[in-house]
């Protein structure tokens, strides 16, 4: 499941663009421009907030028992929230331009689940944090919190982002 394509029941956020990535051979790796990631945006989602029942999500019984506990996925009410961000990147055929990233983050009674933009589905507390962070970001050690794309990390599969959309003057 991929929140930024096919994910969200075919649903496509409204504030994504189809992007520019089919021009040519779409990238299979994305570069970060800095360690830290500092220009990094939060895109606006229109309409990114909406309730349904349990059962409506995407999710197998074992991620609707976290969300819901013991309520009937049926009658039991989640809230699922949008939200994106994104970052200056270079793709693997030397074009710069915005990677973004689509996060889906549902709320039940019980519990709540996040589905990154490379479709991984994570019900430990660390989705808080993910929602905010580029893939490959980490924790450095020290007394603050301090987070950084290692080295090793700067260069991320493409699938790992939503969309990625080439500078116009490229």
């Amino acid at each position: 499941m991929n929140p930024g394509g096919n994910g969200n029941k075919g649903r496509k956020p409204e504030s994504m663009s189809p992007g520019q990535h089919n021009i040519g051979r779409p990238p299979t790796t994305l570069t970060y421009d800095d360690r830290a990631a500092s220009a990094k945006t939060y895109v606006p989602i229109k309409g990114g907030f909406q309730r349904m029942k349990a059962s409506d999500t995407p999710f197998e019984p074992e991620v609707m028992r976290h969300l819901v506990g013991k309520a009937d996925p049926s009658k039991a009410t989640v809230s699922m929230e949008e939200s994106a961000v994104s970052f200056p990147m270079t793709d693997d055929q030397g074009r710069r331009g915005r990677a973004t990233g689509y996060f889906l983050q549902y709320r039940g009674p019980r519990g709540s689940a996040l589905i990154t933009p490379g479709g991984e589905i994570v019900t430990e507390p660390r989705q808080h944090m993910m929602r905010n962070m580029a893939p490959g970001m980490k924790r450095e050690p020290g007394e603050f919190s301090v987070y950084s794309i290692p080295k090793d990390q700067m260069t991320q599969p493409a699938w790992k982002f939503s969309s990625f959309e080439p500078d116009s003057n490229d």
